[in-house]
């Protein structure tokens, strides 16, 4: 089952504020996230999808993290 959960719950999962979360949403760097009922309706996060989030932020160590950022900008 693919479980659903609020963005209060999603925020508290990651360690950060529920503000940090939407912030995250408009600059487009958080979570995959899912919008229920239009434009306007309440935000859900899969569980599958924080724990992806949270796995490719995950490193051994400094210059592992290093080496993800550099790969990433190009």
């Amino acid at each position: 089952m693919n479980e659903h959960v609020p963005a209060v719950t999603a925020a508290k999962r990651l360690g950060v504020q529920p503000h940090t979360l939407a912030v995250w949403r408009m600059k487009g760097v958080g979570p995959r996230y899912v919008r229920l009922g239009g434009p306007s309706g309440r935000v859900v996060y899969k569980l599958a999808d924080l724990d992806a989030y949270l796995e490719v932020r995950t490193f051994k160590s400094t210059t592992e993290e290093a080496a993800a950022a550099a790969s990433a900008a190009g």
